[in-house]
């Protein structure tokens, strides 16, 4: 039997720039090809042999912890802690009453942004951190535009460099060689969790990079596979189309891709009688008009209806959404709809 680990997922962030999609449901359960963003964290939590999940939540909760009670009933029956932030904690103090709330365990915790999606498998980081000894393991991507300075060594295997509470902050005995940036999931041991403050504060300056400069090892792994982060409108538009490109027969992320119809780029398909023009997904559950047209870069989700005479492209219909005559570079989640261009 596999050492144990627990896992948090956090899923109490506002969503602001994805407003107004997320005046209505939480920024977790925002839908990439009918799937929301943090079932892929359950999912990928589950496969690796998780002992148990904590999830945080403050915007509309009741529909967060109802979804997170259905992915944990649908991953193996997960044991599942939720914690309810009155008053936004960060991902410091929002982590570190997740593991309060666990029970503080004293094996590994795996930390999971509810708002990150990826194709890194979740059991290759814990042997990682396992094989390294360290403190903490930071999963990385490549360096991203405006975020904040990480670095790793020559190998790639240590973070030398983290953004501190007043600056930047250099480990002992490494030298930076290769700028990075953090992925939003990483492991942690209980005594890192320990460091943060009670009050709202953030994991990396508050904790990881403290433990950096008191001289404990913070490991990485590089990724540079799938990788979303969905914060902007945009972004949501180039992951979908990301997953689009890649079809169901290279689908990379955890949770099975939804059923349905996934066209192909550069080619028609039939479905439902309306010649579909790829990259696009219609779901098995989604009503297409024979007049409708649809494609390329269309995704019509489950309960969603395309009516006479209608044109989707560039667009997403998501949770029942009605697409009323042209639908162009679009996100339809409900009744709320955002343009793109």
């Amino acid at each position: 039997m596999s050492a144990p680990f627990s896992g948090m997922v956090l899923c109490a962030g506002l969503g602001n720039r994805l407003r107004p999609l997320t005046d209505a449901i939480p920024k977790p359960l925002i839908p990439l090809l009918d799937i929301p963003l943090a079932e892929q964290a359950f999912a990928a939590l589950r496969a690796a042999g998780v002992s148990a999940i904590a999830v945080n939540t403050h915007h509309l909760p009741e529909q967060m912890a109802e979804a997170a009670r259905t992915w944990a009933a649908r991953y193996g029956n997960i044991p599942l802690t939720l914690s309810h932030e009155t008053q936004l904690l960060g991902t410091g103090a929002g982590a570190k009453r997740l593991y309060e709330a666990l029970g503080r365990p004293d094996h590994p915790i795996l930390l999971h942004n509810g708002d990150v999606v990826l194709s890194a498998p979740v059991s290759e980081l814990l042997r990682h951190h396992r094989a390294s000894g360290a403190a903490a393991t930071l999963l990385t991507v490549p360096a991203i535009p405006g975020e904040g300075e990480v670095w790793v060594d020559a190998e790639g295997g240590r973070i030398t460099t983290l953004p501190g509470r007043s600056g930047t902050i250099v480990g002992p005995e490494t030298l930076p060689d290769r700028r990075v940036s953090y992925a939003g999931v990483c492991l942690l041991e209980p005594w890192v969790i320990d460091l943060l403050p009670d009050e709202p504060s953030c994991l990396i300056r508050e904790g990881i990079a403290i433990a950096l400069e008191r001289g404990a090892t913070i490991a990485a792994l590089h990724h540079d596979g799938f990788w979303a982060d969905v914060g902007t409108p945009l972004r949501f538009l180039q992951a979908t189309w990301q997953l689009l490109k890649l079809g169901r027969d290279n689908w990379p992320l955890p949770a099975k891709a939804p059923e349905g119809d996934f066209v192909a780029a550069d080619s028609t398909l039939l479905c439902q009688g309306v010649a579909v023009a790829g990259p696009a997904f219609v779901s098995a559950a989604a009503t297409l008009d024979a007049t409708a047209s649809v494609g390329p870069y269309a995704v019509v989700g489950a309960g969603c209806t395309v009516p006479a005479g209608s044109h989707v492209a560039e667009s997403v219909l998501a949770y029942g959404a009605v697409a009323e005559q042209e639908q162009t570079r679009r996100i339809l989640i409900g009744s709320t709809l955002v343009r793109t261009g």
